[in-house]
Order: C-alpha cells, then sequence, then structure tokens
C-alpha cells in the first residue's frame, strides 16, 4: 500500500521515519526512494515555515515611543480665558507698554467691574482698557488667521506676553505687547499721594530754592563707573553751565564727551522730572525730598518689575547756593 505523505495528523511522524531509513541507507527500490524524496521535501518546507514564523512580531505586543505634542495657541487661549473668567477680581489694575512703530504707551489702567480709569499713558490713545479686551484680539487674531500668534499667560490666567504677526515685527502692523504690572488689590490712594508730595516739594523749590548753585550728584545702576559719578554740577541762573567728573569736564571724559551736560548730571528741575515720568510709567518708584527745599534727595526707580538690572537711582547729595552758602 502507498504511503499518504499529505499534511494530514501524524503526518510529521511518519515523515520522520522515511527520512532516518534514507539517511540510513536502507534501500527499497527506486520507487519508494521517490516517495521518501518527496517526504524529505516536505520535511524541509515545514522547517522553513516554522522558521520563518518565529520572525513575525505580534503587532498587538509592539511598543511605540510617541510624545505629546504641544498645546495650540488656540487651546491655551481657551484654557488662560476659562482661568481668567473664573478668578476675575472686581477691580484690578495693569500696566503694559507696546514695542511697535505706533504709539508705545505705557498705559496704567484702573479696572473696577465695568468702569475704566487711565491712570497714566496716552489717554486719547488707549489700545487696550481691559485685560479682557487683550483676550478678545489674541481670539480673533486665531479665528482668523489673520497673522502669527505668540501669546504667553499668567498664573492668573491674564496674558503677560502677546506677539502679533511675530517674524514680520514691527514691519506690517506687527507688535509686542507687555503687562508689566498686574495687581488684583491696587492701592491708587498710593499714587494720589506721591504725586501730591512731588507738588509739594516743587512747590518748595521754586519758592526758596536758588537759582544759582553747585551740586553734587551720584547715579546708581549697572553701569561703566563713567556713568555713575559722582558728578559735581554748577548752575547759573537756571542753565547748567559745567559737569565734571573726578575733576575732569565731562566734554573731556570717555564715554560722556558727546553727552550734553543735563544728560550726564541732572539738576534739580531735571530731577524733578525724573520723579514725575516715574510716577507715571515705572513700577516701583520711591522719592526723599529735602525738608527745607524740597529738591529730591535720592529717588530710586524700577521700572520694569521682573527685569533684570533696570534699576536706576540717583543721589543729590549737596546742594551749595552760589553765594557760598550751603542751600542743604
Amino acid at each position: 500500500m502507498r504511503r499518504d505523505h499529505s499534511l494530514r495528523p501524524g503526518a510529521s511522524d511518519e515523515t520522520a521515519a522515511d527520512i532516518e531509513m534514507l539517511l540510513l541507507g536502507n534501500h527499497r527500490g527506486p520507487g519508494y526512494r521517490r516517495n521518501l524524496m518527496r517526504s524529505l521535501l516536505i520535511a524541509m518546507a515545514l522547517v522553513a515555515a516554522a522558521c520563518g514564523s518565529g520572525e513575525v512580531t505580534d503587532a498587538s505586543n509592539s511598543t511605540t515611543s510617541t510624545t505629546e505634542p504641544e498645546p495650540t495657541q488656540l487651546e491655551l487661549l481657551t484654557e488662560a480665558r476659562a482661568l481668567w473668567n473664573e478668578t476675575k477680581p472686581a477691580e484690578y489694575l495693569f500696566r503694559y507698554r507696546l514695542i511697535c512703530e505706533c504709539i508705545q504707551g505705557p498705559w496704567t489702567i484702573n479696572v473696577t467691574g465695568t468702569s475704566t480709569d487711565v491712570l497714566n499713558g496716552p489717554a486719547d490713545s488707549v489700545p487696550y482698557r481691559t485685560i479682557d479686551e487683550i483676550f478678545q484680539e489674541i481670539a480673533g487674531a486665531l479665528e482668523d488667521g489673520r497673522f502669527p500668534v505668540e501669546a504667553e499667560y499668567g498664573g492668573d490666567g491674564y496674558p503677560v506676553s502677546y506677539i502679533f504677526n511675530g517674524p514680520e515685527m514691527p514691519v506690517d502692523g506687527g507688535f509686542i505687547l507687555e503687562i508689566t504690572t498686574f495687581d488684583s488689590e491696587p492701592d491708587i490712594s498710593h499714587v494720589a499721594i506721591q504725586e501730591a508730595e512731588l507738588e509739594a516739594a516743587l512747590a518748595k523749590w521754586e519758592q526758596a530754592g536758588p537759582v544759582s548753585y553747585d551740586y553734587v550728584l551720584t547715579r546708581i545702576c549697572f553701569c561703566p563707573q563713567q556713568f555713575v559719578g559722582p558728578y559735581d554740577g554748577s548752575v547759573r541762573n537756571g542753565e547748567i553751565v559745567l559737569v565734571t567728573y573726578q575733576g575732569v569736564d565731562t566734554v573731556k571724559v570717555e564715554g560722556l564727551e558727546d553727552r550734553p551736560y543735563a544728560e550726564v548730571a541732572p539738576d534739580v528741575r531735571a530731577m524733578f522730572e525724573i520723579v514725575r515720568d516715574a510716577l507715571k510709567q515705572a513700577d516701583e518708584v520711591s522719592v526723599t525730598y529735602h525738608p527745607d527745599l524740597g529738591y529730591p534727595t535720592t529717588v530710586s526707580t524700577d521700572w520694569i518689575r521682573d527685569a533684570v538690572d533696570d534699576e536706576v537711582g540717583y543721589q543729590l547729595e549737596t546742594v551749595v547756593s552760589f553765594t557760598g552758602e550751603p542751600a542743604n
């Protein structure tokens, strides 16, 4: 009876036996050998198939490394806006500025409910009067796809910075908006008090201060020493006529030679203007005035609270009337 070498259950045992007879040289005639050779080929095919099957990887067991995608600007906006709407105070004060080919501010605005009060800055050209208006501007730019938009948000949700049309900024209407101050419990009376103190001190100086005097001024800043001083200045009839540094006229000092005297060493009148501008624009201002003549003896300004090395201070140490009598 002829053996069936088809692939059926148990066929592998028979094939193995046939291979064994062939290898051992047990000869039973040409026909039987042909059947054995056929069985051998089938066995080799089975072995090859078995080896191949070991290389197949189960896709269900494979692992793929994935990176969490960065949130889009629209997603960041939605999350920040929801946080702002949840935590928005009934009253807040914020100060911001623009970097652009436009009116840059800065503006300081106090918001109470739906009412806004522009405390300083160009009042006739205020681009945004509330944080909500800035949110609306960002949302409109993103939804319309007008230009590239990049915004960062603070812990309370409000936009800390907003870059519009960044790649082309400041050309083609691009700008950067920076909120430098945000106060959820503003003390507006403090600003009013400082402004009142300034006006009172200026009135004292105008009434009792000499028109001709000598003074010593030191600038406090992260600057080279020749920009720090101290400087000896001379005012005659309200005009600065000479400023020296280490006994040398500043027009002969390297780095100062092209600067006017009033820029190198501001006199009393200029110091009052520095204080006035700082009260409008700086995040923090501290001033002390001479008790009798009113001139600023020390001025400390931090223009941007979170910026590094932008603090500037002045010490007006001595003011001596040109008559030779100390004015202080």
